[in-house]
């Protein structure tokens, strides 16, 4: 019976030790936001995790902040007139196996490669 005991004992000590974490994504995603990211560095304040989604396998994740910035618009808006207006963001930071491959705010703007993202419509085929 002891054998036993410590068997299951084994088993959910691995377990415990397999569950998916995104504290290590979360942090990744936050400081390169504060580092890197166009839109928050131009005026960016308040950035606040708003929650993080794992995808298909152990080391994919999606990272959601929210930030604040003063003026509308994305990216670096130095030579732009914008409304000087307070504007929540939400950026979407993605995790495939472990690596940052996109960082999308609000659904249109590219971080990445500072740019707005084409619009892409698909049709389904006619039957």
């Amino acid at each position: 019976m002891k054998p036993f005991f410590i068997g299951i004992l084994a088993l959910l000590l691995v377990g415990a030790g397999c569950q998916p974490n995104p504290n290590k994504y979360v942090n990744e995603a936050t400081v390169w936001v504060e580092t890197t990211a166009p839109t928050y560095l131009f005026d960016g304040h308040d950035l606040q995790l708003k929650e993080a989604i794992q995808g298909g396998c152990s080391s994919c994740w999606d990272v959601y902040l929210d930030f604040e910035s003063n003026s509308a618009g994305f990216g670096d808006r130095t030579d732009q007139v914008s409304a000087q207006v307070i504007t929540t963001h939400t950026m979407r930071i993605r995790f495939l196996q472990g690596e940052m491959i996109e960082a999308i705010t609000d659904q249109i703007y590219d971080e990445q490669n500072a740019k707005k993202l084409e619009s892409i419509f698909i049709t389904e085929p006619e039957v």
